[in-house]
């Protein structure tokens, strides 16, 4: 089969629909306009893919589009038999495609991107790890502005006191090989997140205060020697993390992950956060009808690494919650007492020290 998608992982880089599915989200939203250019597109010669054979231009430019799709369903239904169908109206239409996203046409590539994003859950497993249940979870407790009343312990985390502030936490599993450090980062929880910072990534896909960066990069100057280290963030959180790392390109070589829940993106511009949809590090966590991520599925392909869940209820609030990542069951965490806490704070302790954490000894539930 021919290609038409560069090998280069570049931001809003061009990747061929796959399925039968993105092929009929396609044609059934694309405006009438922008059918007319694809057709246009076939009919000219010069724009044509020596891979692709004639007859499939000819029949791109001269069918309607669920003439198309029958035509692209029945390709689909030879290649599962196993005969080659290379150079068909699949890759005619790939063809045409890439010309009109070199061309630049915006509502075509909105098109694009959403039928790929829209069908990503019904191909791929978007069940919710443990892990993600556990970081979703610090992610829960950095929300709380009262940094006193926040758990000082999740599972087998540890958050270091030190580290806390407005926005973010850092969590610590020394009793892992190699030891291993979570820093969580908020999103939106007071009026003035939501009239400064969600408006300007509404109207813009960033945001003008720069609210994390130095503490972030203490926090992973602090544990990026000694063991690994994951950055989570959530919503409004996913813009500042990335402005952060992308304001800092050298931080982000001593992260080993990097998580985007629900990121904060804009329906009108593209997102900064977008910008580290196609990294290695970078794992990203959807909701199909999370309206705020809507701009990350509508201006890029699906990510490299993405979990993307399907609508969880019909409340705008609950498809975008940090909730929908956490476990039914509520993982155990609590408030250290006073001489756990004192051990933990002791320089000459370190918090290897804190084997009690193991069984819960001297640890007050909330």
């Amino acid at each position: 089969m021919p290609r038409y998608s560069s090998k280069n992982k570049k931001k809003g880089e061009f990747k061929t629909l796959k399925s039968v599915h993105q092929h009929a989200r396609l044609l059934g939203s694309l405006r009438d306009d922008d059918w007319r250019l694809i057709q246009k597109v076939a009919e000219d010669r010069t724009k044509h893919h020596k891979h692709v054979h004639h007859g499939a231009y000819k029949d791109l430019a001269s069918g309607g589009r669920l003439d198309v799709l029958w035509g692209i369903n029945e390709e689909h239904k030879a290649r599962k038999r196993g005969e080659y169908v290379g150079g068909g109206l699949g890759d005619a239409l790939a063809s045409a495609a890439k010309t009109l996203w070199k061309m630049g046409s915006m509502p075509f590539k909105v098109a694009w991107h959403s039928a790929q994003n829209f069908t990503y859950p019904l191909f791929h497993d978007n069940s919710i790890s443990e892990h993600t249940n556990l970081v979703a979870t610090a992610l829960s407790e950095s929300y709380e502005l009262d940094e006193s009343l926040r758990a000082d312990y999740i599972g087998p985390l540890i958050r270091d006191q030190e580290l806390s502030t407005k926005y973010l936490d850092v969590w610590v599993d020394e009793h892992r090989s190699p030891p291993y450090a979570l820093v969580s980062v908020r999103g939106s929880k007071n009026a003035e997140d939501f009239l400064v910072d969600d408006v300007s990534i509404l109207a813009s896909g960033r945001t003008p205060r720069t609210l994390i960066q130095g503490d972030l990069k203490r926090a992973v100057e602090k544990y990026a020697d000694a063991g690994t280290v994951e950055v989570a963030s959530h919503s409004l959180g996913t813009t500042l993390v990335a402005q952060s790392l992308e304001a800092d390109p050298q931080l982000l070589d001593k992260i080993d992950r990097v998580d985007y829940f629900n990121p904060a993106t804009s329906p009108i511009f593209e997102s900064v956060v977008s910008e580290f949809s196609q990294d290695d590090k970078s794992f990203f966590y959807e909701n199909q009808a999370d309206l705020v991520g809507l701009g990350q599925m509508l201006y890029s392909s699906p990510p490299k690494n993405l979990t993307m869940l399907s609508i969880k209820s019909l409340n705008p609030l609950t498809n975008h919650s940090v909730a929908q990542w956490m476990p039914e069951t509520k993982i155990d965490s609590g408030q250290l007492d006073d001489s756990a806490a004192k051990n933990l704070r002791d320089p000459n302790a370190g918090w290897a020290e804190a084997d009690a954490l193991q069984d819960r000894e001297g640890l007050q539930s909330r």
